[in-house]
């Protein structure tokens, strides 16, 4: 009679041990200005035990959300370019929140995606299990992407068309993101603060007020910004700036 109790007690010590075990299910939002296909992931979440799915909200509530909801993944979509700008603001200052994008036409759209930070691309044309795949990749902090994604990045690279292993998506993922970092102008954090500011509109002796430096110490940053940028004016410095996410 002993050794059963001691044989439930030890079955219980094991279930409770497996038990607490368990991963944490993965905190998804969904985001972006798809009604019908976002609906449609939404339920998708629902139903799978390793997914919570945190809201879903459009494109003007992502980044409130972001902060409130606490996700682990964010779907965003549709991809435009100003959710590539977020995907980069979130892999430098929100790391715990990864990005995937939707997008309807991905040829045009998954190199800068990836380049900004982007985890994940799939298209509305991606099936149940590669969304879910993707998702769980994603959270695990692997890049992944759907089929007709991946097609569409090999068309750019110029590579033979092949579906890739889990492990490839992410080796292709990372070469494409270090591709698009080394191509930028590289400039200072402090050439960055200054740009910033010349972006508000701000005058000289205002931007050094503002980084406590001298009117020539800005001066000479911005002619430092104008030589890595190839341009010769505040105006061109700061939309080349923009134009390579710089600020």
């Amino acid at each position: 009679m002993r050794a059963a109790r001691d044989l439930t007690a030890s079955s219980q010590a094991a279930a409770a041990e497996g038990k607490s075990k368990l991963p944490e299910a993965i905190r998804i939002l969904i985001g972006g200005d798809y009604p019908l296909y976002l609906t449609g992931l939404a339920s998708l979440v629902r139903k799978h035990a390793n997914l919570d799915l945190a809201g879903t909200v459009s494109c003007k509530e992502i980044v409130t959300a972001l902060t409130d909801l606490k996700p682990g993944v964010a779907v965003l979509g549709p991809f435009k370019p100003e959710r590539a700008r977020e995907a980069e603001i979130l892999a430098n200052a929100m790391e715990r929140v990864r990005v995937v994008f939707v997008s309807g036409e991905p040829e045009s759209t998954i190199y800068d995606a990836i380049g900004a930070g982007a985890m994940g691309y799939l298209t509305p044309a991606a099936t149940s299990q590669e969304i879910l795949a993707i998702l769980e990749g994603v959270a695990a902090g692997q890049r992944r992407f759907s089929s007709d994604a991946q097609d569409a990045l090999l068309r750019i690279l110029g590579r033979e068309q092949r579906r890739f292993s889990p492990s490839a998506q992410d080796a292709l993922g990372r070469e494409v993101h270090e591709r698009v970092r080394a191509a930028r102008p590289h400039i200072t954090a402090k050439e960055r603060e200054v740009l910033r500011l010349m972006g508000e509109g701000l005058s000289s002796v205002e931007i050094g007020s503002c980084l406590h430096i001298s009117k020539r110490t800005v001066k000479t940053h911005q002619h430092k910004i104008y030589g890595t940028l190839g341009v010769n004016n505040g105006n061109a410095a700061v939309a080349a700036a923009v134009r390579h996410w710089l600020i």
